[in-house]
């Protein structure tokens, strides 16, 4: 017997080298179809802490720190031509929100609808009625219409080798930006990607891709704003299947000074800020 459990295990240590050493396609985007369905379990925590430093109004600090969790059984209602989600029905299972108490958002049994307005908008309904502005800002935290890498942002063409990388492309990225009302050069841009390993996600061969992202621009009316993200997908080795593990982390400064009054110094406010959102996705048949 331990002699059959020592070939097994050097078994498996080869198939696990020849993975490895292996060249992979990376196909980031994986399109959605109207129909298809998956289970999300979801967090996202947002935490902010906003100084204002006044010779008129005096200095003051604000704080916010929430958590939203979701698990919910997910159907595809409509894409773009692209295949992005663009609606989705969620059947609640539980949706919790916790600021300084934790307290039910969502009851079990209700059907949500989520949809994208416009470019970067996001609307929310529970019963085909508008949700509550709480509501939908706490389901807008979990990105639920942005499941999944950017092909156009991380994406590469040529095959890679676990522990290769790969730069961002700044000028979609920056276009991108654009369009959600934040103008940047693509040289404010710097990123990456990185085939970081192979890994075994719920009986799924999947690539472990890493990325990160630093931005730096000043949108009106601030007068600085720089954030530093870092992403990590469990991508399937089968391409025809949807990502199954995502986590993102974006903290980032924003800066503003404020008019104050004639021969005084303007008041100046700075807000750091870090949100982190993790979800795993079980796809239905």
């Amino acid at each position: 017997m331990a002699r059959v459990m020592c070939v097994l295990a050097v078994a498996a240590l080869v198939v696990t080298s020849d993975v490895w050493a292996a060249d992979h396609e990376v196909r980031l985007h994986r399109p959605s179809k109207v129909g298809d369905a998956y289970r999300i379990e979801a967090e996202a925590r947002v935490t902010a802490k906003t100084t204002m430093k006044s010779k008129l109004l005096g200095d003051t600090t604000s704080e916010q720190d929430s958590t939203v969790e979701l698990q919910a059984t997910v159907k595809v209602l409509e894409t773009d031509a692209d295949g992005s989600p663009t609606k989705l029905s969620l059947n609640v299972v539980k949706c919790f929100q916790t600021r300084k108490q934790r307290a039910q958002l969502i009851p079990a049994g209700a059907v949500v609808t989520v949809r994208r307005v416009g470019v970067a908008g996001f609307a929310c309904d529970i019963g085909g009625q508008p949700a509550p502005k709480k509501v939908t800002d706490a389901l807008d935290n979990l990105f639920l219409l942005d499941a999944g890498p950017d092909e156009r942002e991380f994406g590469t063409k040529g095959r890679k080798r676990v522990g290769q990388s790969w730069p961002a492309n700044g000028t979609a990225i920056a276009a991108d930006l654009r369009e959600g009302g934040v103008a940047v050069r693509p040289g404010d841009i710097k990123g990456s990607a990185t085939l970081h390993g192979v890994v075994s996600e719920s009986g799924i061969p999947c690539l472990d891709i890493r990325a990160t992202l630093a931005v730096r621009c000043v949108p009106a009316p601030a007068t600085g704003m720089r954030t530093k993200s870092t992403y990590t997908w469990l991508c399937p080795l089968d391409p025809s299947l949807p990502v199954v593990r995502e986590r993102r982390e974006i903290v980032g400064t924003l800066t503003m000074s404020l008019p104050s009054a004639p021969g005084e110094p303007p008041s100046t406010v700075k807000t750091d800020s870090t949100h982190i959102v993790k979800c795993r996705y079980t796809h239905l048949k």
